[in-house]
């Protein structure tokens, strides 16, 4: 299982993400339990000393799903940007709730740095779209 995309949060806990998790990827706290297709992304949360793990999950749907770029803010918050080629893309307050077509940019944010994302939306037209990077501001305001 390949990890894509590394941050570090402000007490020195690594954020990281990735595809495919293996069937045995080890879930705690999870927004998403299982896998909705054989190749969803993870995401997890590593404590400081490395010595636990304190949030992961599943990220996707039926089709390929990548997470590509991740960004911590100054209190916590998670944010993830990547690539679906999942129709059934789970969002949350979406800008989009639909794809736009054959691949499409995502942006999630998850709050507390674990649990459920209270955003997350496609981003894409007609041809294909990705999201490879993302940075956030002092205000929140996400780049990708």
């Amino acid at each position: 299982m390949p990890a894509t995309a590394l941050a570090v949060d402000s007490s020195g806990g690594t954020i990281v993400g990735g595809f495919p998790p293996s069937g045995s990827f080890p879930v705690v706290s999870p927004w998403q339990s299982a896998k909705a297709g054989d190749t969803d992304a993870f995401l997890a949360r590593i404590a400081p000393d490395f010595a636990s793990l304190i949030f992961s999950t599943f990220v996707g749907g039926l089709n390929r799903d990548t997470i590509d770029g991740l960004a911590v803010d100054g209190s916590g918050m998670i944010y993830v940007a990547g690539k679906t080629m999942s129709a059934n893309f789970p969002t949350v307050s979406p800008i989009q709730a639909s794809s736009g077509g054959n691949l499409d940019a995502f942006l999630m944010r998850f709050p507390n740095g674990v649990g459920a994302p209270d955003f997350s939306s496609l981003l894409g037209g007609a041809s294909g779209d990705g999201a490879m990077a993302i940075d956030v501001s002092a205000a929140r305001t996400a780049w990708l």
